[in-house]
């Protein structure tokens, strides 16, 4: 995660931006979060848990704003599952 304003981004788009979130899936969403939280906690907006829909996540925030949701995918809850019959 880079500053806005560093060198290496392109003149044109050094600026903050807002409402901005970018999805990332991962194998371990578990370890990458407690590798975080080790290294730098005050990143973390949203701490880690578990989606009934299917998602193990958690969000943090770069220099920027940016959310990043670091997802990994989980078996959806068998309540949430039986909404889904397979016919339209």
């Amino acid at each position: 995660m880079i500053d806005a304003a560093h060198e290496t981004i392109p003149a044109p788009n050094r600026s903050a931006v807002s409402g901005v979130i970018i999805n990332i899936e991962v194998a371990d969403a578990a370890q990458m979060y407690d590798d975080l939280k080790k290294q730098d906690a005050s990143i973390i907006v949203m701490p880690l848990k578990d989606e009934d829909y299917g998602q193990r996540h958690f969000i943090v925030q770069d220099p920027n704003n940016i959310l990043i949701d670091i997802i990994e995918s989980i078996p959806p809850s068998a309540e949430f599952q039986n909404n889904y019959t397979g016919e339209m």
